[in-house]
């Protein structure tokens, strides 16, 4: 009932927001070869679905290095959103384990490395502030 009510603030109340993270999202993938195939449709559908997927309000993720905790709670989310969602592609969900673990995956080159660091806090604060909203607002709709 959570998950349900968790998709249903994201494509409701926080549809706006939900949006431009999906541009945010799609724009960092554009920077990357093995992500830039994926369409913006498909990346908002698999961030929407992982954040519903999220058990627990917030991971706090404030620096490049995140706490091997926070990193498992994404795992876990990402493993339980493609298990819900098959047809989407495993590309997505790599790339959003990519960007919300604050990966460095070696087929980044060096020189765009520093540019993904620069852009991803941006999107990191946006995403974790944006994804705590419809775990709260799920939990009362659930709880009343």
């Amino acid at each position: 009932m959570v998950y349900e009510k968790k998709k249903l603030v994201m494509n409701s109340l926080l549809r706006v927001e939900v949006r431009s993270l999906g541009r945010q999202l799609a724009d960092l993938a554009a920077h990357d070869r093995y992500a830039r195939d994926i369409l913006r449709p498909e990346l908002l559908d698999a961030l929407i679905e992982v954040t519903a997927c999220v058990p627990v309000y917030r991971t706090y993720i404030r620096t490049i290095a995140p706490s091997e905790w926070a990193k498992q709670v994404i795992e876990d989310a990402i493993e339980e959103a493609s298990r819900r969602r098959p047809h989407l592609s495993p590309a997505s969900f790599a790339f959003l384990r990519d960007v919300l673990t604050v990966a460095n995956p070696p087929h980044v080159l060096p020189e765009q490395r520093g540019e993904r660091l620069a852009t991803f806090p941006m999107f990191w604060g946006r995403y974790w502030c944006c994804s705590s909203a419809p775990s709260s607002r799920a939990f009362w709709d659930a709880a009343f």
